[in-house]
């Protein structure tokens, strides 16, 4: 299990992380942090997705190579 910014991610979580950035790897980073945030329901007190964790999240788990993102800046 990973926490990010108070929120554990569970190997379930994990492996949809993985799929979708693997299905989708033609999206930006941020366009598949939406779509992360929305899928997870992961939304800040105003109900907007938490999309600074998600990109940190993303951050992380490609250090530890457990993802592949797409370049930075590519579209």
């Amino acid at each position: 299990m990973i926490v990010q910014c108070g929120r554990h991610i569970n190997k379930e979580e994990l492996e949809h992380i993985q799929e979708t950035v693997e299905t989708f790897s033609r999206l930006s980073r941020v366009e598949l942090a939406h779509t992360i945030c929305e899928h997870l329901s992961w939304y800040t007190a105003s109900g907007r997705n938490k999309l600074d964790a998600c990109l940190k999240l993303f951050s992380r788990l490609e250090a530890k190579e457990m993802i592949q993102l797409p370049e930075r800046g590519r579209y």
